[in-house]
């Protein structure tokens, strides 16, 4: 009889034992596979969160420098944008590709934005200046990776900025 336990065990692994290994095998993979997925779709909202910030500081840093309206949207920054005003308060927006090259807000439907800049500044006059509140905000077209959020706000800004006026209050 101890020559046959020896032959069997000999011959190798059971259906059994396969089977249980490759569901095992099946069941990490699928946990590596989530957890791949999750970080590509971290690494793009790092990325998206960068580029957004580094895009509203420079916006902030154009608002800052006292240009008037008229000259501030004659700014290379804002030839694809598209600009509203409406009494004291001024709407920018502007789309983005998915390599966040500007697109022309009248371009063909083929190039939609697969991001949208959206800033508005209401102005309102004081002793010595202007006061001007900006919002700004960017949001992405279309969801991320295994997300049902529809056009996730990436980032979001609203701050005030004093503009000295000309000639009042500063020396």
């Amino acid at each position: 009889m101890t020559g046959r336990r020896k032959r069997k065990s000999q011959q190798g692994f059971s259906l059994l034992e396969i089977i249980m290994a490759v569901g095992i095998l099946s069941l990490v993979s699928l946990y590596l596979l989530q957890i791949f997925v999750t970080a590509v779709r971290l690494n793009h909202q790092a990325a998206d969160l960068d580029e957004s910030v580094q895009l509203g500081n420079s916006i902030i840093q154009l608002l800052d420098s006292g240009l008037e309206k008229e000259r501030l949207a004659n700014q290379p920054f804002f030839q694809h944008a598209q600009i509203e005003q409406n009494g004291q308060s001024t709407s920018l927006t502007m789309g983005y590709d998915d390599k966040w090259q500007p697109v022309p807000h009248d371009s063909e439907p083929a190039l939609q934005p697969f991001y949208k800049l959206q800033v508005t500044a209401t102005e309102q006059e004081n002793t010595g200046g202007r006061l001007m509140t900006v919002a700004l905000a960017v949001t992405r077209q279309q969801p991320y990776l295994l997300q049902k959020e529809d056009m996730p706000v990436i980032y979001q800004l609203e701050t005030q900025r004093f503009l000295p006026g000309e000639g009042g209050g500063q020396p």
